[in-house]
């Protein structure tokens, strides 16, 4: 932080600060610069703290002077002047939102790492977005964490107890093997089970030993799932972007000078600081910092990440669906926030969408005319033999060997057999 003052009481001050990975370094840092109004923009932050409602929304605080009974009332945000150029949750949220409704489940279940705040955060905006916008049941949210592995199982029972087909989990990267390795002893796989999971842009946490599971045996549970993330770079790569040359050229650039996948969004992100800069001085050369913040909420260009919007210090930007099939992810579709449009593949290599609760359909069953018939026949003639002996028992009840046979008794069953028939 004294390295930030020191930058800040530097003549000239800067405008704006580009960069950012930590969490822990981007959050003093982004409530400190506020009182500048100097602009952070980070590459690389995905954390949910940054995109909740507390983050942007404004506080009023009203003081009373004693002496003149006068008010003042004064307002703030927590990051008023932080924006990042990745796609965050509301992103991400929005694709799973829309990838579960594209398939018509009604009724879902979700899994969240309660410890966690990067994961806990986002999963109660889509639990909240999936019953409110969507009218879609969440019939239980588990919860669980890294202090209470053994709880894993409990809540994975209740789901299923709940009959819970879909589920939609929300846990870092080291759990996800553990909690499908849970799974598989549960049978909560295969055909009749759809698992989304975070994308974790990498196949690692499938490599993680989990407790009681065999490599097989994570084979089978992990086979079908979904993983929704953030894209490193636009699906239509051969399109022109800012600066004149195609996307996939300059993908392929970065890729040799500094291949990691925040290079699309480093690239962006200064084009993004650049062009709010020359906005915010105009013709006339006179900058002010109002002048920054509103070039870049405006800002609309095609990048290599796609098309560059913000909304609330957000990032409005492309989110990948993939599924894994036979050993490697498969694109099968993707969310793009800028413009809202969701698409899907028609072809999913013979995979077809479970129900989302198991179905129990009451039918009438008939039985055949013929056998009706048949039946009927040896009913009505049961019945006509019993009153041919009913007849018998009554006309000649007095005889002997009528007599010697109980006929009462005879009678009672009689009429039984009769109802019998």
């Amino acid at each position: 932080m004294k390295a930030l003052f020191d930058l800040i009481a530097s003549r000239p001050r800067p405008v704006a600060l580009f960069g950012g990975m930590c969490t822990e370094v981007n959050e003093p840092v982004a409530m400190a610069l506020k009182y500048w109004q100097i602009v952070q923009l980070s590459y690389a932050e995905t954390h949910a703290k940054f995109g909740t409602a507390d983050s942007q929304e404004t506080f009023c605080l009203e003081i009373s002077f004693r002496d003149n009974k006068q008010f003042r009332r004064s307002s703030f945000q927590l990051y008023p002047t932080f924006y990042r150029i990745v796609p965050g949750d509301r992103n991400l949220n929005n694709a799973k939102c829309r990838l579960i409704n594209h398939f018509g489940w009604k009724k879902v279940g979700t899994l969240k790492q309660s410890d966690e705040p990067r994961q806990a955060l986002p999963h109660e905006a889509l639990t909240t977005k999936l019953e409110h916008g969507y009218g879609i049941k969440v019939l239980y949210t588990a919860g669980v964490t890294r202090h209470e592995i053994d709880n894993i199982g409990n809540e994975l029972n209740e789901l299923k107890q709940r009959d819970v087909r879909i589920l939609v989990v929300d846990v870092a990267e080291d759990m996800a093997a553990i909690v499908l390795c849970e799974a598989y002893h549960r049978q909560m796989y295969g055909e009749s089970y759809v698992w989304i999971l975070p994308g974790y842009h990498s196949t690692a946490w499938m490599e993680i030993k989990a407790p009681n599971c065999t490599t097989e045996e994570m084979a089978k549970v992990i086979e079908g799932h979904f993983a929704v993330e953030f894209a490193l770079v636009r699906k239509d790569d051969r399109t022109h972007v800012i600066g004149g040359k195609r996307a996939s050229y300059i993908w392929s650039e970065l890729g040799r000078e500094s291949p990691n996948i925040w290079q699309g969004y480093l690239y962006d992100g200064l084009w993004t600081l650049a062009i709010a800069l020359s906005q915010a001085l105009g013709a006339d050369a006179s900058f002010s910092h109002p002048k920054l913040l509103s070039a870049i909420n405006n800002s609309s260009f095609e990048g290599v990440t796609g098309r560059v919007r913000f909304e609330n210090n957000e990032r409005l930007g492309l989110v990948d669906i993939r599924q894994w099939r036979d050993g490697a992810y498969d694109d099968v579709g993707h969310y793009d926030g800028a413009s809202d449009v969701f698409s899907m593949k028609t072809d999913l290599k013979g995979w077809i969408p479970p129900l989302d609760a198991t179905v129990i359909e009451r039918k009438k069953e008939y039985i055949s005319n013929v056998l009706f018939i048949v039946m009927s026949f040896l009913a009505l003639t049961g019945i006509s033999v019993s009153l041919i002996f009913l007849f018998v028992n009554i006309r000649y009840r007095n005889h002997r060997f009528i007599k010697m046979s109980s006929p009462n008794m005879n009678n009672l069953i009689i009429v039984g057999s009769m109802f019998t028939f």
